[in-house]
């Protein structure tokens, strides 16, 4: 095999390679040379100029945000509400035999009515972890990614300040969050409107809209983290252990009597206590975690404008 390989590369006429390459540049100079179709060239080749770092940053996730998306609205959210019309009469017997501590540990609910078996199942857990784990990607990759990669330097270069770099990427975390959010939102209606559950349409969205501020927060936490240090593993190993202890203290806090006055000290009681899928928006945990996300926000912009990247 090396001996053909060698053979070809010395016998091959690359001169007739390098030529259809100059045809083909003289074939894209000249459609560049035309005003309306050089427009569409300069578009899809791109350029080195960031006219919107939004943009950019929101490109960069599409990938992890689509593969989430369709998962949650397609397994997460149609099909659980057909396997609830299926499965309706078992899921009541079932019920009947889990230990209310068991079912608390994972979210609540009662699986017997369509909000609880959607609670337990889609918004107890793998919500909270499709919006967080897009989120938290996107706070990371936001400044430590550009770091990692040595693109910081590039960016900088262009006459945009350190302030506005931290905003717009926040704004492409929230986009790719609330993306997420909604194809819960569209996941979990669909499934109630093919399962026949009648469902709340407006408590779903106030479901959706609550798990999907928890990402936000926990993306925020991500963002401060990244700007404080610079690291990609700094900033994911720290979110996802907030996330994770967050998760197993409100585990306990919901089983043990005792500890119940701590439990608002987690961020999942604040996004599960008031039971938004029978009762709708709760205000006061939509203002935690309004609050709580504009405060790592801050201490993102504090942080990254004061830090000497050089030293990253």
């Amino acid at each position: 095999s090396c001996a053909v390989a060698w053979w070809g590369v010395e016998a091959r006429d690359l001169a007739r390679a390098s030529g259809s390459r100059g045809v083909m540049s003289e074939l894209i100079d000249r459609i560049r040379s035309n005003e309306r179709a050089g427009v569409v060239v300069d578009r899809l080749s791109g350029g080195a100029r960031v006219s919107s770092v939004w943009a950019k940053a929101a490109a960069e996730g599409q990938a992890l945000v689509l593969t989430v998306s369709v998962v949650m609205f397609s397994l997460m959210g149609v099909l659980m509400g057909s396997m609830h019309a299926a499965l309706e009469d078992t899921l009541v017997d079932f019920s009947a035999d889990l230990p209310e501590n068991l079912l608390a540990m994972v979210g609540g609910g009662d699986m017997s009515t369509p909000e609880g078996w959607y609670q337990l199942e889609t918004f107890g857990l793998m919500a909270p972890i499709a919006v967080t784990l897009v989120a938290a990607v996107a706070g990371t990759r936001a400044l430590a990614g550009e770091e990692h990669d040595r693109t910081m330097g590039l960016l900088l270069a262009n006459p945009i300040s350190r302030q506005r770099i931290v905003v717009e990427k926040l704004a492409a975390l929230i986009t790719h969050t609330t993306a997420v959010g909604v194809s819960i939102f569209a996941g979990v209606v669909g499934g109630s409107l093919l399962g026949g559950l009648d469902m709340s349409v407006a408590n779903i969205g106030a479901a959706s809209l609550q798990v999907t501020l928890l990402g936000v927060m926990f993306g925020a936490l991500a963002l401060a983290v990244s700007a404080a240090t610079g690291d990609v593993r700094a900033g994911t190993v720290g979110t996802v252990g907030v996330f994770a202890t967050a998760y197993t203290f409100n585990s306990i806090f919901a089983v043990a009597d005792e500890l119940d006055g701590w439990k608002r000290l987690s961020p999942f009681d604040w996004y599960l206590s008031g039971d938004p899928l029978n009762n709708g928006i709760d205000s006061a945990s939509v203002g935690l975690f309004v609050g709580f996300s504009a405060l790592f926000v801050v201490a993102a912009v504090a942080l990254f404008d004061r830090r000497d990247l050089r030293r990253g």
